[in-house]
């Protein structure tokens, strides 16, 4: 059992790492005009160290007690997959750590 629960948060660990790293919209859902758009880096370093520590801080919330709402988040993205919702409708469950967003900004 110990075991597993090692591995099981290791993943999640890993994968609230991922989504953290992935994350490269900013998500302001006050302002109506243009909600999602893209985070301007001013450099490759600040890009990437930005890039990981967003990604620690939230592999470390996937990993602990956000556990659970990330299991949620996750099973939510899931469905709608697997039901061919439209993400814009349902656009919380892919915010992660500081309003950062995996969404690309809507086409019209």
């Amino acid at each position: 059992m110990k075991y597993f629960l090692q591995g099981y948060l290791g993943l999640s660990g890993s994968y609230g790492f991922y989504r953290g790293w992935i994350a490269d919209y900013d998500y302001r859902k006050f302002d109506y005009k243009k909600p999602i758009k893209p985070i301007k880096y001013k450099l490759t370093t600040h890009k990437y160290s930005i890039k990981l520590f967003r990604g620690i801080l939230n592999a470390g919330m996937y990993a602990s007690i956000g556990n659970i709402f990330a299991l949620y988040r996750l099973m939510c993205r899931i469905e709608i997959k697997l039901l061919n919702k439209d993400p814009y409708q349902h656009i919380d469950v892919y915010t992660e750590i500081f309003d950062s967003i995996t969404l690309e900004p809507q086409k019209y």
